[in-house]
């Protein structure tokens, strides 16, 4: 096999080029998703008490 399949794209070698193209095509909104589950994430460990008592006013249990 002389080349990978990544996508629907068949290639021999990868360039700067090819990288800055395909990248920047790319589902944004699943680069978001990720940022933003990242920051909760970090928010999260500095508020735990507080996303508790949130959870806890709609009745649930967060444990």
């Amino acid at each position: 096999m002389c080349g990978k399949i990544i996508g629907t794209l068949a290639f021999n070698k990868v360039t700067l080029q090819w990288i800055v193209e395909t990248y920047s095509q790319r589902n944004w909104v699943e680069v978001f998703r990720t940022a933003i589950s990242y920051n909760f994430h970090n928010w999260l460990k500095d508020n735990a008490d507080l996303f508790t008592k949130y959870k806890a006013s709609f009745g649930y249990i967060w444990a």
